[in-house]
């Protein structure tokens, strides 16, 4: 009897000691943001206040993209993620804790789309996509990615593209496919359409796959998949943004840019190579008064309903242009020559 009184007394203590282990690990979770939600700024405000590490974060980007890339909804927005990328985080830590800055990237998460050349170190391909260049391990990241990985950001994977940037073949090519990451879909729609060439990079954003991630464009490959992914993209204006060691399509037409789910952007573009652009982030807050800006008007749309356009992209575009008067830039309309330019025309060139 007293055996059982004692073993009775164990157990009383162990469901204790586990109602206390939960009860911690519920208020420590609680500290955890809201992937789907958080900016790069409330990343890095939870990693300074130390509510995480940069390895806590991994981890949780990491079980996420298991949660729902292949399993769950099969989103497949990301082709491989890097082996090293917890040693990434873990060295980023370190260098936190011993009062070594970096820069507004440090410890934060992103991918990036497959056809951006990443360091042979991270042991992933860059393959945009393709079979044919699979164990295409370079030996050096892209002007970009060095930049970014400079200023303290974690390489975590690599994501699914239309496969070679949707360049090599027709109009009706599938968006969003590649043969090595499969059918990529929409965020928020099952089996929806993801969009455009760097669909993966926009729906890992919005699915809370990475606090961030880097896309290219030549014809609307970061702008279409960001608005049908509810999150934020910028595309540079070309050559503002080093395109070495992107797999190309047009030297007229090619940028690389981000994705994030606010106007979070701005900020991770500042981790990129814009040495040849005379440091444009240095002067995004300078006052427009004086600057002549050209625009396409009321000709360029008059076939908005069957170039797709919807009306609160078109209300949303106008509005912008005020918003820029208001600020004192001078608005000149423009007449454009290539309204009947095909989206195909970007691959007719020497790649």
């Amino acid at each position: 009897m007293a055996r059982i009184a004692a073993s009775f007394s164990l157990l009383v203590l162990l469901f204790a000691f586990l109602a206390t282990c939960l009860q911690g690990a519920t208020i420590a979770a609680a500290t955890y943001p809201d992937l789907l939600d958080a900016s790069i700024t409330q990343l890095q405000a939870g990693l300074e206040r130390g509510d995480y590490t940069s390895v806590d974060l991994v981890k949780a980007y990491l079980a996420r993209i298991e949660e729902v890339n292949i399993n769950g909804p099969g989103l497949r927005a990301i082709i491989e993620t890097s082996p090293v990328a917890i040693d990434q985080a873990q060295k980023l830590d370190d260098e936190r804790a011993q009062g070594n800055t970096r820069g507004s990237l440090r410890g934060i998460p992103i991918v990036v789309k497959d056809n951006v050349a990443t360091d042979a170190k991270l042991s992933m391909n860059t393959t945009a996509g393709s079979y044919t260049l699979l164990n295409s391990i370079v030996p050096g990241d892209s002007p970009s990615i060095r930049a970014l990985r400079k200023a303290g950001a974690v390489i975590l994977g690599k994501a699914n593209m239309s496969v070679w940037a949707q360049a090599r073949g027709l109009d009706n090519q599938t968006q969003g496919y590649s043969p090595r990451g499969g059918f990529g879909t929409s965020a928020y729609w099952p089996a929806g359409n993801p969009c455009s060439s760097s669909s993966g990079s926009a729906v890992a954003v919005a699915a809370g796959l990475a606090a961030a991630s880097v896309g290219s464009q030549t014809s609307g490959s970061i702008i279409c998949p960001a608005s049908y992914n509810n999150i934020v993209g910028i595309k540079p204006t070309v050559g503002l943004i080093s395109r070495s060691g992107v797999i190309p399509i047009s030297f007229t037409q090619d940028s690389a840019g981000d994705n994030a789910t606010w106007t979070q952007p701005a900020n991770v573009q500042k981790g990129i190579d814009y040495a040849a652009a005379d440091h444009f982030h240095t002067k995004l807050d300078r006052p427009l008064q004086g600057l002549r800006l050209g625009y396409s008007g009321e000709t360029f749309f008059a076939n908005a309903t069957t170039q797709g356009f919807d009306e609160s992209v078109l209300a949303a575009y106008w509005n912008s242009i005020q918003v820029l008067r208001d600020l004192g830039a001078e608005m000149v309309e423009v007449t454009l020559d290539c309204i009947g330019a095909n989206q195909t025309d970007p691959a007719q060139t020497p790649f």
